[in-house]
């Protein structure tokens, strides 16, 4: 009986270290299944934390993620940072940039508009920039290096072309907003406005010349008064005698002596003009109030002069006259030939050759000459092709010296009138009131030899014209500035990335 129990007894034993070994095999398996878990869990997490981070670093983060939502339009992180450079980096200002652009994209792309001929030639002039800049700068890299560089992160060639057109849009709307607010003025309209705001149009041209003086009383107590120092009354006696000149021609010459005696040598006379100042200019400007009042006197007529002091200085003024801007503007197209100076430099282009007096004055003879020859035989070329604005502007690509490139249409330059800076002898040819659509004629200045074509005027005079781009561009403010309120605009949590914060 006793040996019955004893073999039951180690029968439940042998089960016991069976089961207990079973289960040690199983707490074990768990323990490596959890293990084995645990390593696939963390390699996982290593390799989201790893991918977050490479796209957190990487451009595809700034190009990705939106910082900015502008009438109904995403800007990403990078398009932003294009903006604050844009606006060199006044975040304030991007934000308002990006917010006006935005709604002229959309009323642009509405109306069916196309981005203008001009427009889209300055998004090409800066991606050809671009170019240059890069290669001019090898220790940038690639044209993303240095693009990420001039616009912020994340920006390459793609996005800065894409965001240039997208600006090139919006800007065409303004152009399309004005020309067609132009359209509702009449020429009634246009007067009165003119009328009104003339002071802020009409330009006075007059010469004036200062005399700066030593009062008397301190004049006598100087020990060693300089040669060129004139007493007030001196002063006064040379401002009188060119006062009392009998035309503008006399009144420079006096000016040129007057110059000569106080010892300013290299003060061109004709510099004492002053031309293109606007009333309201001259009534805020307090370098001109001792004069002011005189000149703006409704009774001034050409030829009129007065003597007036103020401060240390006394000023002898001629009236020359006022314009009320009633001509038209016009557009010209000129073919530029220069004389070839190449021959009085080494071949480096830059370094002038030893040459005495002589041989530089013939070899310039020889360029002036040659240049007029060639501006001769193109305008040759051109008549025997027809005369037509085409076969100009094909000659204006193949010879013309100037900066055509920076014209709309090569060799054209448009809106000329009195007060445009050009040199006087083409300005001169340009606003003859006898000139025709068709004229041309070879003129020559100081910088060579010009073709030059007469395109068009202006349909509206000058003074019409600043009317009408005035009140059209109020009236653009002020549908700009209500279109603008009424806008919906979102940061994101990505704003804070954009540079400039």
């Amino acid at each position: 009986m006793s040996g019955s129990k004893n073999k039951q007894r180690r029968k439940r034993d042998r089960q016991d270290s069976f089961d207990l070994g079973n289960n040690k095999m199983e707490e074990a398996e768990v323990l490596r299944r959890k293990q084995s878990r645990t390593a696939v869990i963390v390699l996982i997490i290593v390799a989201v934390v790893g991918a977050v981070a490479f796209f957190l670093n990487s451009n595809l983060f700034y190009r990705n993620m939106t910082a900015f939502h502008a009438e109904g339009t995403r800007f990403s992180i990078a398009e932003m940072n294009y903006y604050v450079s844009m606006a060199n980096f006044d975040r304030e200002t991007a934000f308002d940039m990006v917010q006006e652009s935005a709604l002229l994209h959309r009323r642009a792309v509405e109306e069916g508009l196309e981005t203008l001929p001009e427009l889209q030639e300055q998004v090409e002039a800066t991606m050809e920039w671009v170019r240059e800049a890069t290669s001019a700068t090898p220790e940038v890299g690639s044209v993303n290096a240095f693009i990420s560089l001039q616009f912020g992160r994340g920006m390459n060639q793609r996005l800065l072309r894409r965001q240039l057109e997208f600006d090139a849009l919006a800007r065409s709307y303004i152009a399309h907003f004005m020309e067609r607010a132009s359209e509702s003025f009449s020429e009634a309209d246009l007067e009165a406005f003119y009328t009104e705001h003339r002071d802020d149009f009409d330009r006075v041209h007059y010469r004036v010349y200062a005399i700066e003086f030593v009062p008397d009383e301190i004049f006598e107590v100087m020990e060693e008064p300089e040669d060129n120092l004139v007493t007030h009354t001196e002063a006064m006696d040379m401002a009188n005698e060119i006062r009392a000149a009998a035309d503008e021609e006399e009144f420079l010459g006096l000016v040129q002596n007057a110059l000569f005696l106080t010892g300013n040598w290299f003060t061109d006379p004709d510099g004492s003009t002053w031309r293109n100042a606007t009333p309201t200019t001259i009534a805020n400007d307090p370098n001109r109030a001792a004069y002011s009042d005189w000149l703006l006197n409704a009774a001034r007529r050409t030829g009129d002069t007065t003597v007036v002091t103020g401060g240390d200085a006394v000023f002898v003024l001629y009236f020359v006259g006022t314009d009320e801007n009633r001509y038209h503007a016009a557009n010209v197209r000129h073919i530029l030939i220069t004389p070839d100076q190449s021959a009085l430099f080494e071949e480096d282009g830059f370094t002038p050759r030893e040459l005495d007096e002589d041989e530089r004055e013939t070899i310039t003879e020889a360029a002036h000459a040659a240049a007029e020859v060639l501006a001769a035989n193109v305008l040759a070329q051109w008549q025997a092709a027809g005369s037509t604005v085409d076969a100009f502007i094909e000659l204006v690509q193949e010879y013309s010296e100037d900066s055509w490139e920076a014209n709309t249409s090569p060799g054209l330059y448009e809106d000329i009138d009195f007060q445009t800076p050009f040199v006087s002898e083409f300005l001169d040819w340009a606003m003859d009131p006898s000139r025709r659509v068709g004229d041309f004629e070879i003129v020559e200045t100081q910088f060579g030899f010009h073709i030059m074509l007469f395109d068009s005027h202006d349909e509206l005079t000058l003074r019409h014209r600043h009317a009408s781009d005035t009140m059209a561009f109020e009236e653009y403010e002020a549908w700009l500035e209500a279109a603008l309120e009424s806008q919906t605009t979102r940061t994101t949590m990505f704003t804070r990335l954009v540079i400039g914060q």
